[in-house]
């Protein structure tokens, strides 16, 4: 989340003129390469990030397949927009993918959140509140 927050603040800061798609591109390059790390040391039982390789079937071929054009949509999608809007009216919008996560989680997965999950939900929610109260001007 802060590599992310970082990347989109550079976004709006130093690439205003760079094409959208070579921005998605190397995100993602960025994303593999931080996965091919954290890789390194999987194996570990009972953990999410470090857990076993599963084997790959056809379905979940397909379903990486549909997920990675979403990213690419959708990073498309926040670097215009970060680009050509108010970076802080923008990240309020966003970080909505705090809501439908938390929606999916529970969907899907039947995860529910702990105390520590939703206070630091909580948390981002009000950053990104404040951070919208202070871009709007009051007349």
């Amino acid at each position: 989340a802060l590599l992310y927050a970082l990347a989109m603040v550079l976004t709006s800061t130093k690439c205003q003129n760079d094409d959208p798609i070579a921005l998605v591109i190397a995100l993602n390059i960025a994303f593999i390469t931080g996965g091919a790390v954290i890789g390194l040391w999987s194996g570990t039982q009972g953990s999410f990030v470090f857990g076993p390789w599963v084997s790959l079937d056809l379905k979940l071929i397909a379903i990486i397949t549909v997920l990675s054009g979403a990213i690419v949509v959708g990073g498309v999608g926040a670097a215009l927009a970060y680009q050509n809007g108010p970076p802080t009216t923008i990240a309020v919008f966003d970080y909505t993918y705090l809501i439908f996560g938390l929606i999916w989680g529970i969907v899907f997965f039947s995860e529910i959140p702990d105390w520590v999950s939703l206070v630091g939900i909580a948390l981002i929610f009000a950053a990104g509140l404040l951070a919208l109260s202070s871009s709007v001007e009051i007349a």
